[in-house]
């Protein structure tokens, strides 16, 4: 992002330049170096500011839609935590949103007029744990337990590979190979406990059927 689009999206956001560097996390005066074009805004704020701008955006249509808001909504995401605690305020939405004509209405608006939000900004380690969660959703679901043991199988087989590397090395490439084949057998054996797990679980489900 330019320093010109940068002061452009705070423009769009409604905001002054301290209020948006508090957002953001960081000085005004760093933020003012940004706007200026002295420092180089850094990727990861490039990414929020691109999510809250698609926010921005889809509140913008909302209110010209002339969809009315729904007030118990509005008090769910402004207000205390319902049932005290974070999952259960999330279920409290969903089940009302689910049962709410006007809520329905305005996701209906959303998924029909409005293009979908970018990818939310999120932590690398949660955005890598989250394209694994998508990977792993495209498998079968009872082949599921089986990659899940055969990765876990594979990782810790690695790290100890790893940690061991200058004893193997020493020891020659025999060892090494045969370093490498035990990870190789760890990981068969990690999918094969996998498969038994969730031919047990449908076992015991279809029992309790």
């Amino acid at each position: 992002m330019t320093p010109d689009e940068l002061a452009s999206a705070r423009t769009r956001l409604g905001v002054t330049s301290d209020q948006l560097a508090a957002e953001l996390g960081v000085t005004p005066h760093v933020y003012e170096a940004w706007e200026r074009g002295s420092l180089r805004m850094p990727v990861r704020y490039d990414r929020v500011l691109t999510f809250r701008l698609a926010l921005a955006d889809r509140e913008a249509a909302l209110d010209a839609s002339g969809l009315p808001d729904c007030a118990w909504m509005r008090e769910w995401r402004d207000g205390p935590l319902q049932g005290g605690s974070f999952s259960k305020h999330i279920e409290a939405g969903r089940r009302h949103a689910a049962q709410c004509s006007i809520c329905q209405a305005r996701e209906r608006f959303v998924r029909e007029q409005l293009p979908p939000l970018p990818e939310p900004p999120m932590p690398g380690w949660l955005t890598l744990a989250r394209r694994v969660a998508r990977w792993l959703s495209g498998w079968p679901e009872w082949a599921r337990p089986a990659v899940i043991g055969a990765a876990a199988a594979f990782a810790f087989s690695l790290l100890r590979v790893l940690f061991e590397l200058p004893i193997l090395v020493d020891q020659g490439r025999s060892s090494l190979l045969l370093a490498t084949a035990g990870v190789w057998a760890a990981t068969a054996a990690g999918a094969v406990a996998g498969l038994l797990y969730s031919g047990a679980r449908r076992v015991l489900s279809s029992g309790r059927h």
